[in-house]
């Protein structure tokens, strides 16, 4: 498809403004069904939710080159982990010092279904023994557009980053 006929197809469905306001729209427009990418079935219904949402936001934030090019790719819940210690700096500011990080998805029970990233710091303290675990919990989109591979954080269906 090239821009004059993905345009043609918005002016069939009377959205002259070139904007989606509905998922079934990503479906007759671009061919996109959200409940079919790759990790939908393994979201809680509240980000299952959200997703849907945020689809048509995302979609709608695009360019019309990136919206013949938008991909979606996979979306998951993934817990972030990281161990650290907080170190006291010369200016007597304090820092986290990051000795491991660790990104895993996940599933509605909690259960983990892949590592995504795993990092061990080689160059921390050894001798630190005030190490502390932090934890966050985000929804993780990936997509390609203009051929290239992308991803972000989802925060809201109108706030990402």
């Amino acid at each position: 498809m090239n821009i004059d006929q993905l345009i043609l197809k918005y002016q069939q469905k009377n959205r002259h403004d070139m904007r989606s306001v509905s998922v079934d729209d990503l479906l007759e427009i671009h061919g996109v069904d959200y409940k079919k990418v790759k990790g939908f079935n393994t979201l809680s219904e509240e980000n299952k939710s959200l997703f849907k949402s945020f689809i048509v936001q995302f979609y709608n934030a695009q360019g019309m080159r990136g919206k013949l090019t938008l991909v979606p790719e996979n979306i998951a819940y993934v817990n972030e982990r990281y161990w650290g210690s907080t170190v006291l700096n010369a200016d007597g500011t304090s820092s986290w010092n990051i000795i491991k990080e660790e990104h895993r998805t996940i599933d509605t029970e909690g259960n983990e279904l892949s590592v995504i990233f795993s990092k061990l710091n080689e160059k921390h303290d050894s001798t630190v023994t005030n190490i502390i675990e932090r934890q966050n919990y985000y929804i993780r989109f990936d997509y390609k557009i203009y051929d290239r591979p992308a991803w972000l954080h989802i925060e809201q269906d109108i706030s990402w980053w």
